[in-house]
Parts: C-alpha cells; sequence; structure tokens
C-alpha cells in the first residue's frame, strides 16, 4: 500500500553572465553562475492508510464506515541557496567599468551572527528586527575608490585615481551563498460511495507543513556611495524580507463529484 520515489540532482552551473567587469575578456568574469543550485531533493510518498474494511475491526459498520479507503500523501523538497554576487561603488575608473567590484580582504571570513534569521524579531523598531543584523561581514572586503593609489580602505587615501577593478570572484566571495529551501506538503484524501458510478471525492491539503520561513539573499552591495569617513553600506549584509519562494502555512479543503 506504498508507492515512494526519491529524486536527487547534484549539479553546478558556470558562466560569465550578469555582473561583469570588462566587457572583452569573459574568462576574466568565469565563475558560479548566480543561478547555481547544486543540492536539489525530492520526495514523494503516497500511502493506502491500514484502516477500515479488510484491516483490524474492519467487519464493525461503524468503525468501516469512518476510517476505510483513506490516502495519505506527502512531498518533500530541498533546494541548496544560491550563491550572491557582490557588488560595489566608487571603485578606481568605474565611469569605464561595466561593473564595479569589491576586493576580499585576506584573513575575514565571509560570514557572521549565525544562521540567516537568527537573533530577529518581526518587532520593527526593536534592537534585533529584519534588517538590523549584518550576517555578512563588512570586514572582508573593501572598494578601490577613485583617488586610491594603494588600495587603502573606503574612503581612505589621496592618491591618483585608479582603474582597479577589485579581485573578488564574480559570483560566491568567500563561499558565501543565500539561504537554502525546504518544503513539506501533506494531503489526505478519501473517496466515498454514492449512487453506482457517482462517488464523491473529499480531500485536504496542508502546504509547508512546517511554516518554514525563507529570508531572501541579504544584501550585497559592498558600498552604496563613498563617504570620507571610509563607512560601508549600512545596509550591507542584511537581510529586509523573505525570499519570492516563500510561501507560509496554508490549508486547504475540496469536495467534487465523479460520475
Amino acid at each position: 500500500g506504498v508507492n515512494f520515489m526519491l529524486n536527487y540532482t547534484y549539479s553546478k552551473s558556470i558562466d560569465d553572465l550578469g555582473t561583469f567587469r570588462v566587457g572583452d575578456n569573459d574568462r576574466l568574469d568565469r565563475s558560479l553562475s548566480t543561478t547555481d543550485e547544486p543540492q536539489n531533493l525530492t520526495g514523494t510518498v503516497v500511502y493506502q492508510l491500514p484502516f477500515g474494511k479488510g484491516h483490524m475491526w474492519g467487519d464493525n459498520l461503524i468503525y468501516r464506515a469512518i476510517a476505510s479507503d483513506w490516502t495519505g500523501s506527502g512531498i518533500t523538497t530541498y533546494h541548496s541557496g544560491y550563491p550572491i554576487a557582490m557588488t560595489a561603488k566608487g571603485c578606481g575608473g568605474d565611469g569605464i567599468l561595466n561593473q564595479c567590484m569589491p576586493s576580499v580582504v585576506a584573513g575575514q571570513s565571509g560570514r557572521q551572527n549565525g544562521a540567516y534569521g537568527k537573533n530577529v524579531t518581526a518587532a520593527v523598531g526593536s534592537p534585533n528586527y529584519i534588517g538590523n543584523v549584518q550576517y555578512i561581514n563588512p570586514n572582508a572586503f573593501t572598494v578601490n575608490i577613485s583617488g586610491t593609489s594603494s588600495g587603502e580602505a573606503v574612503g581612505v587615501g589621496s592618491g591618483a585615481a585608479l582603474y582597479a577593478p577589485g579581485n573578488a570572484p564574480r559570483v560566491g566571495a568567500l563561499g558565501i551563498w543565500g539561504m537554502g529551501y525546504y518544503d513539506v506538503d501533506l494531503a489526505l484524501k478519501r473517496t466515498f460511495p454514492i449512487h453506482e458510478n457517482w462517488k464523491f471525492a473529499f480531500e485536504g491539503d496542508l502546504f509547508n507543513s512546517t511554516n518554514h520561513v525563507v529570508f531572501a539573499s541579504p544584501s550585497a552591495a559592498v558600498a552604496s556611495g563613498v563617504s570620507s569617513a571610509g563607512v560601508i553600506n549600512p545596509g550591507f549584509g542584511t537581510i529586509t524580507g523573505t525570499s519570492s519562494a516563500y510561501l507560509p502555512r496554508e490549508a486547504q479543503f475540496s469536495g467534487r463529484i465523479i460520475w
């Protein structure tokens, strides 16, 4: 009475599309695709529940009428997150670059403050509401701005303007990825005989049964302009909403007559 399917795909996508620094050297910006999704798992199960007619106590009329012919099913999916493309503004030669990229600071880790969504609440104005926790380390990146002659931090230095696009990979610098996604959908259904070939089909569905929240990727704009104090974009590395793939838990019931 059980049927199931399990499917797993491992993949890797590489391209030189999207953000790029120099239009005449595609090899320079060959990296992971922004749509790279290496882990993809899907499992389904359909189970004819062992109750009622033909099972234990199936000779009891009331029990048989209530418990017979129910089918439970479920679909579980998991997808890994997408790699994040870091971008910047204000690096030397910005006017002749297709996209300004930051540089990676040696010895710094890319992620901080735990898993995405940790230490945040829904109460806007509280100390830890979404948009106030930096999940990407701002000290891990710097921008070579116009007027910086030796690669100092943002807003520091007064040398000649440089053609300095930055050395960070186009996508997935320091192994920084967005949040993964999983979903568990459940269903329970039964068909009731009415008369001859007429039947009534009832079904209850529960989508995202665990109510798992999927946050959008944090802001990856390293600098929103250059200040004299060298302040990196204050919103950098913060999360301001949920992913477009996220739907809150929903339940629905349906019935139809089949003849």
